[in-house]
């Protein structure tokens, strides 16, 4: 996790319980983009990183705003 919070496409990057133990969230421009990232930088980090990918496709909520009584 400490070298994916390096990349500069990396936006945000959390440790999970489940099936998944990380949770990477990226800003790309195109499909290109993420498979050159994919490709190139995040297959590339140490332990031998299994990948799945999902991508939003349309959205329908986004508060980041956090309101503390």
């Amino acid at each position: 996790m400490t070298e994916a919070v390096k990349l500069e496409e990396v936006k945000e990057c959390y440790h999970m319980s489940g099936a998944y133990d990380f949770l990477i969230r990226v800003a790309i421009s195109d499909m290109e983009e993420y498979s050159q990232i994919l490709l190139k930088k995040l297959a590339k980090l140490p332990g031998r990183p299994h990948f799945e990918s999902f991508f939003v496709m349309s959205e329908g909520k986004c508060e980041t705003v956090l309101e503390v009584p």
